[in-house]
Parts: structure tokens; C-alpha cells; sequence
């Protein structure tokens, strides 16, 4: 709170001179990552500003309903080295470590010839964001500049790549496997897995 009421007014809209308002947060986390702040007028209760707060107050967002979200303070980079854990609820299993943000093949890791699938962002919140991708074989496996994967011709080739979003830069690479003519993509994965195991 006390960094938004620092913050210059152009960027957060948040100025007494138009009237009183209250800042109230939002105790549940979205993907734990970040808390939702929401600033109205204490006399109408209109919506003055919204924003979402990173848990470690490395950043803070604008979030209004009509705009995209805006960096205002901080970085993004935190976010985009955080890892998250996965806590099993039978205690069976160990901790899951992931990342809070990713990228991933929307068709999965294993794709029929000339199949085709999309880079896709995880991220915890709808931000602006850019892909860029090579393929370690073009010959298996293309990526174009809009993140869109074409399956070329049997084999498993590895796409690399950068995430950015604002200041951040995540660096991926996601392996692909393109299965054989009249393969079903599950038999090329138990075929890869066993030459990986």
C-alpha cells in the first residue's frame, strides 16, 4: 500500500484531490504470485484504479477491466524466475517444484506428421508478451515468428527460444517428437522414452 501511495499519480490515478478512496487487498493470491488491489471512492464506491501486487513486492501492475496490464514499479524478472511448489495432498508423493511461468507446445510433446501446434505463455496473469523460437532441425520440426510448430518428418528435434514480458527475459527449450507415418504419437513417445531410458 505504501508503495502505490508513493508512486507518481499519472501512473496509478490514485490523487485525493478528486476525492477520498480507500485501497483494500485481497487476501487470496492469484497463482500465488500475485494480490489483487482494488482503490475506490469512499463516498460513491466507484472503482478508482485496479492493481495486482507481486507477493514479494517486485512489481506492480496496473490491472484496470479496460486495459492491458501495465508495469508500474519493479520488474518483471522475479516473476519470471519464481519457482512454485506442489504439495500432494495423500503425502505419498515428493514436492513438486515448477515454474510460474512457462511456455509450452498447446499440442503436447509429441505430434503426428505434418501436425502442427502453437508456443503458448503460462503466465499468472493476461500480460503483454513476445516468443521467439528456433528449431534445432528444420527439418523435423519448424517454428515460425508467431510461435505456430509444424511437424516436418519423423525424428525429435528441440525448440529454444526466449520469453519476454516487460524487463524479463525467460530462456526455454521444449523437446519434440514427431511421430512416423501410420505411428500413433503415444507409440512414438513409449519409443523415445525407451531410447531415453
Amino acid at each position: 500500500m505504501a508503495i502505490l501511495e508513493h508512486l507518481p499519480t499519472a501512473l496509478t490515478s490514485l490523487n485525493r484531490n478528486l476525492g477520498d478512496y480507500t485501497l483494500a487487498y485481497s487476501d487470496e493470491i492469484v497463482a500465488n504470485w500475485f494480490y489483487p488491489v482494488t482503490a475506490t471512492f469512499d463516498d460513491t464506491g466507484a472503482v478508482l484504479a485496479k492493481f495486482i501486487v507481486a507477493r514479494d513486492l517486485s512489481a506492480i501492475y496496473r490491472a484496470d477491466d479496460d486495459i492491458e496490464a501495465v508495469l508500474i514499479f519493479g520488474s518483471a524478472q522475479p516473476m519470471l524466475n519464481c519457482e512454485t511448489y506442489q504439495y500432494p495432498d495423500d503425502g505419498e508423493m515428493e514436492i513438486v517444484i515448477l515454474p510460474l511461468v512457462d511456455v509450452v507446445s498447446g499440442a503436447g510433446l509429441t505430434l503426428a506428421p505434418g501436425g502442427a501446434s502453437k508456443l503458448i505463455a503460462l503466465l499468472p496473469w493476461e500480460f503483454a508478451h513476445a516468443i521467439q523460437a528456433n528449431s534445432s532441425d528444420p527439418a523435423i520440426i519448424t517454428v515460425n515468428e508467431a510461435g505456430e510448430i509444424k511437424a516436418v518428418a519423423a525424428g525429435t528435434a528441440t525448440l529454444s527460444g526466449t520469453l519476454t514480458v516487460d524487463d524479463g527475459r525467460k530462456e526455454f527449450e521444449l523437446e519434440i517428437t514427431v511421430a512416423k507415418e501410420g505411428e500413433t504419437a503415444e507409440a512414438a513417445l513409449e519409443i523415445d522414452e525407451e531410447a531415453v531410458g
